[in-house]
């Protein structure tokens, strides 16, 4: 069980960097992330809302930052 829960933890550090890094990313370049955001809201039939789907799309990149320096601050499950 302790194999388990050292995996566990490490998974749970890998997904934190993962999504700070995604959100990082999204922070860094916002207006190149807006634009490649256009063209799914076009493909979904949002032509009369994509711009206020693009601009809530912007923000994912603070709210990944946050998940991902959060995440491994959650507990891993061993009530106290």
């Amino acid at each position: 069980m302790d194999v388990l829960k050292k995996a566990a933890r490490v998974s749970q550090i890998i997904v934190g960097l993962a999504l700070l890094v995604s959100g990082l990313v999204k922070v860094w370049e916002p207006v190149l992330f807006f634009w490649e955001v256009v063209p799914y809201t076009q493909l979904m039939q949002l032509t009369k809302i994509w711009h206020y789907v693009a601009q809530a799309a912007l923000l994912m990149g603070p709210f990944e930052c946050a998940l991902g320096i959060e995440s491994p601050c959650w507990p891993t499950g061993d009530p106290v």
